[in-house]
């Protein structure tokens, strides 16, 4: 990656945004523990693309390789492998305009095999079409741990900070999701909050965690740290609201 100019010292918003749409493109293996506040721990190593294996705090190991979030799903379903929900569908589409066979397969993206939009510090503008996700363990809120560009939108980042995690440099923001926040997962976002709940459960359904009598006690602001030289958010903590275990932090032991 070719850069003309230094991350900054002191980044403002727009930088942390610009931080969260890279992850893809600034590791390939990874090799961390997660804490969840929700789950426990977990110990991961991560090889892009999509080959992750597990080992949960009792020492039991399990491999979840073998492609993004879905595709095992929707490749039983209609008889193909999609490159992602929205090219999935232009797919679908098109094989109805066409009449192409749906057995016919198309092959993953990876997010390695095409070039983003970049700024002159080779931060992330614009991300070009493919599957994003990398292999998931329990929710998709593992997934937008490693892939966070659910918050370059929709979310009001405040005060943002430079510093130390673990002796790693790490970005921190004050993170007020808006309306327009749209989280990979509406019922598991990086940012739960009565925001979310909303539009998951715009159709007026009643949810199973969280009933509509308890969304006003979610948090409406977190604290939010992401590790600049990956990109993965390390840590989430909520700073109001009064339903607990919201939180997760990310240890890096490895990165390449």
């Amino acid at each position: 990656m070719t850069t003309t100019e230094p991350l900054p010292a002191r980044p403002g918003p727009d930088d942390v945004r610009a931080l969260a749409r890279s992850a893809p493109w600034l590791f390939r293996r990874l090799h961390f523990t997660h804490h969840d506040e929700r789950g426990g721990d977990v110990e991961a190593w991560l090889e892009r693309p999509w080959q992750l294996r597990v080992r949960t705090a009792d020492g039991e190991e399990h491999d979840v390789s073998g492609g993004p979030p879905y595709t095992v799903v929707l490749s039983r379903a209609y008889e193909r492998t999609p490159r992602g929900l929205l090219e999935w569908a232009r797919d679908t589409v098109g094989d109805a305009l066409h009449g192409t066979r749906r057995g016919e397969p198309v092959p993953p993206v990876p997010p390695q095999a095409v070039t983003p939009g970049r700024r002159p510090d080779g931060l992330v503008l614009t991300r070009p079409t493919a599957d994003y996700d990398d292999p998931m363990w329990q929710s998709y809120r593992w997934v937008a741990m490693l892939d966070p560009v659910e918050l370059s939108e929709g979310v009001d980042l405040r005060d943002v900070t430079a510093g130390e995690r673990q002796g790693r440099r790490t970005w921190w923001a004050t993170a007020v999701p808006q309306p327009g926040y749209d989280p990979r997962c509406g019922c598991c976002p990086l940012l739960l909050c009565a925001v979310t709940m909303a539009a998951e459960f715009s159709d007026g359904a009643e949810p199973a965690g969280v009933p509509r009598s308890g969304w006003e006690r979610l948090p409406t602001t977190y604290r939010v740290g992401l590790d600049v030289a990956t990109g993965v958010v390390v840590a989430v903590a909520p700073l109001d609201g009064e339903i607990e275990r919201q939180g997760f932090s990310t240890d890096i032991h490895a990165a390449g």
